[in-house]
């Protein structure tokens, strides 16, 4: 996950994420794999909480997700949330 500059997001909302793999900077990204396998897609994503230390690493997360995969057999969306050390429930 990372916004438009290659950094971390800021609290919001960032539509038009794609994967990582061999694209361009300004761009939104945002991937998931695992495997061996991976998908070529679209996604947004929806920064609810989110803190670092002074080093950059995250002490508190809180994101919801969707990637849509174009080169999949299945059509339906994949929908998810991440929630490290927060304290906001994961709604459905």
């Amino acid at each position: 996950m990372a916004n438009a500059s290659g950094g971390v997001p800021a609290v919001g909302t960032y539509s038009g994420a794609v994967s990582f793999g061999g694209l361009t900077n300004n761009v939104r990204r945002m991937d998931f794999f695992g495997s061996g396998r991976g998908c070529r897609g679209s996604s947004s994503f929806k920064v609810l909480d989110i803190a670092l230390d002074g080093a950059g690493v995250v002490q508190r997360l809180a994101v919801d997700f969707e990637q849509i995969c174009l080169d999949s057999n299945t059509p339906a969306p994949m929908h998810g949330s991440v929630r490290i050390n927060s304290s906001l429930p994961i709604t459905p």
